[in-house]
């Protein structure tokens, strides 16, 4: 007898392949083996403390829109405890490794503007399941990532550090939260393509955010536009 699949699954089935090419990325398997350079790992953390003040917003804006109060509450939350989590996480972590950023040099770079940008267009101007399909990337490859290679030890305790925070059952509840919206709400079989779509898109982007992270990517003015 065959188990019937959850909407959830049919709208990530397309993307397991860049799932595996991030977990094959040198940013990932460096975090994991503690060979990546930690200039590197700061500079993610500047990148992704821009993206959780976008990311944040996008959920705001899904609060606003959500077919139920519950939900709305829901992402409400999720919206403020994104901000003090990751406030909190970067502070540790950058504190861990020695370094203190200046938040007026922290701009978002390239990949991270158009990330963000991807997410709040969506978010804001498309249909309530096509946001939270945009947003759910996020949610779910981190939680995958560190599931994987918690258990594999970094000998580096900050990369270790943040892997069990996105393997603890904290993240995992509210990643099964919003699954559990996009199987309740995401299942109109003429809408599913497009969301397969839209969660694809996000799972590539994901990809981009860590490779230009270990890239050190920056403006061209900031890299003295340098040419290869």
């Amino acid at each position: 007898m065959s188990t019937q699949q959850r909407p959830s699954d049919v709208i990530m089935s397309g993307s397991q392949d860049v799932v595996d090419a991030i977990i094959r990325h040198p940013f990932i398997t460096g975090l994991s083996d503690g060979s990546l350079p930690e200039e590197i790992f700061a500079h993610y953390l500047v990148q992704d403390r821009a993206y959780i003040e976008s990311y944040a917003r996008c959920l705001h804006l899904l609060a606003a829109k959500a077919p139920t109060p519950e939900i709305g509450r829901m992402l409400a939350e999720h919206a403020e405890g994104a901000i003090a989590a990751e406030t909190t996480l970067h502070h540790a972590l950058l504190s861990a490794l020695g370094r203190e950023s200046d938040p007026a040099d922290d701009h978002a770079g390239p990949t991270t503007v158009a990330y963000t940008s991807h997410l709040l267009a969506a978010c804001a101007l498309e249909p309530f399941e096509s946001g939270l399909v945009s947003v759910f990337p996020c949610y779910w490859i981190y939680g995958d990532v560190a599931r994987q290679l918690t258990g594999q030890n970094s000998p580096n305790p900050v990369y270790q550090m943040w892997f069990d925070n996105y393997a603890g059952d904290t993240y995992t509840v509210a990643v099964d939260e919003v699954r559990a919206v996009i199987d309740s709400h995401c299942a109109d079989p003429d809408v599913v393509p497009a969301l397969r779509d839209m969660y694809e898109t996000g799972a590539q982007f994901e990809w981009l955010f860590w490779d230009a992270a270990y890239r050190l990517e920056a403006w061209p003015r900031d890299s003295g536009f340098v040419t290869l």
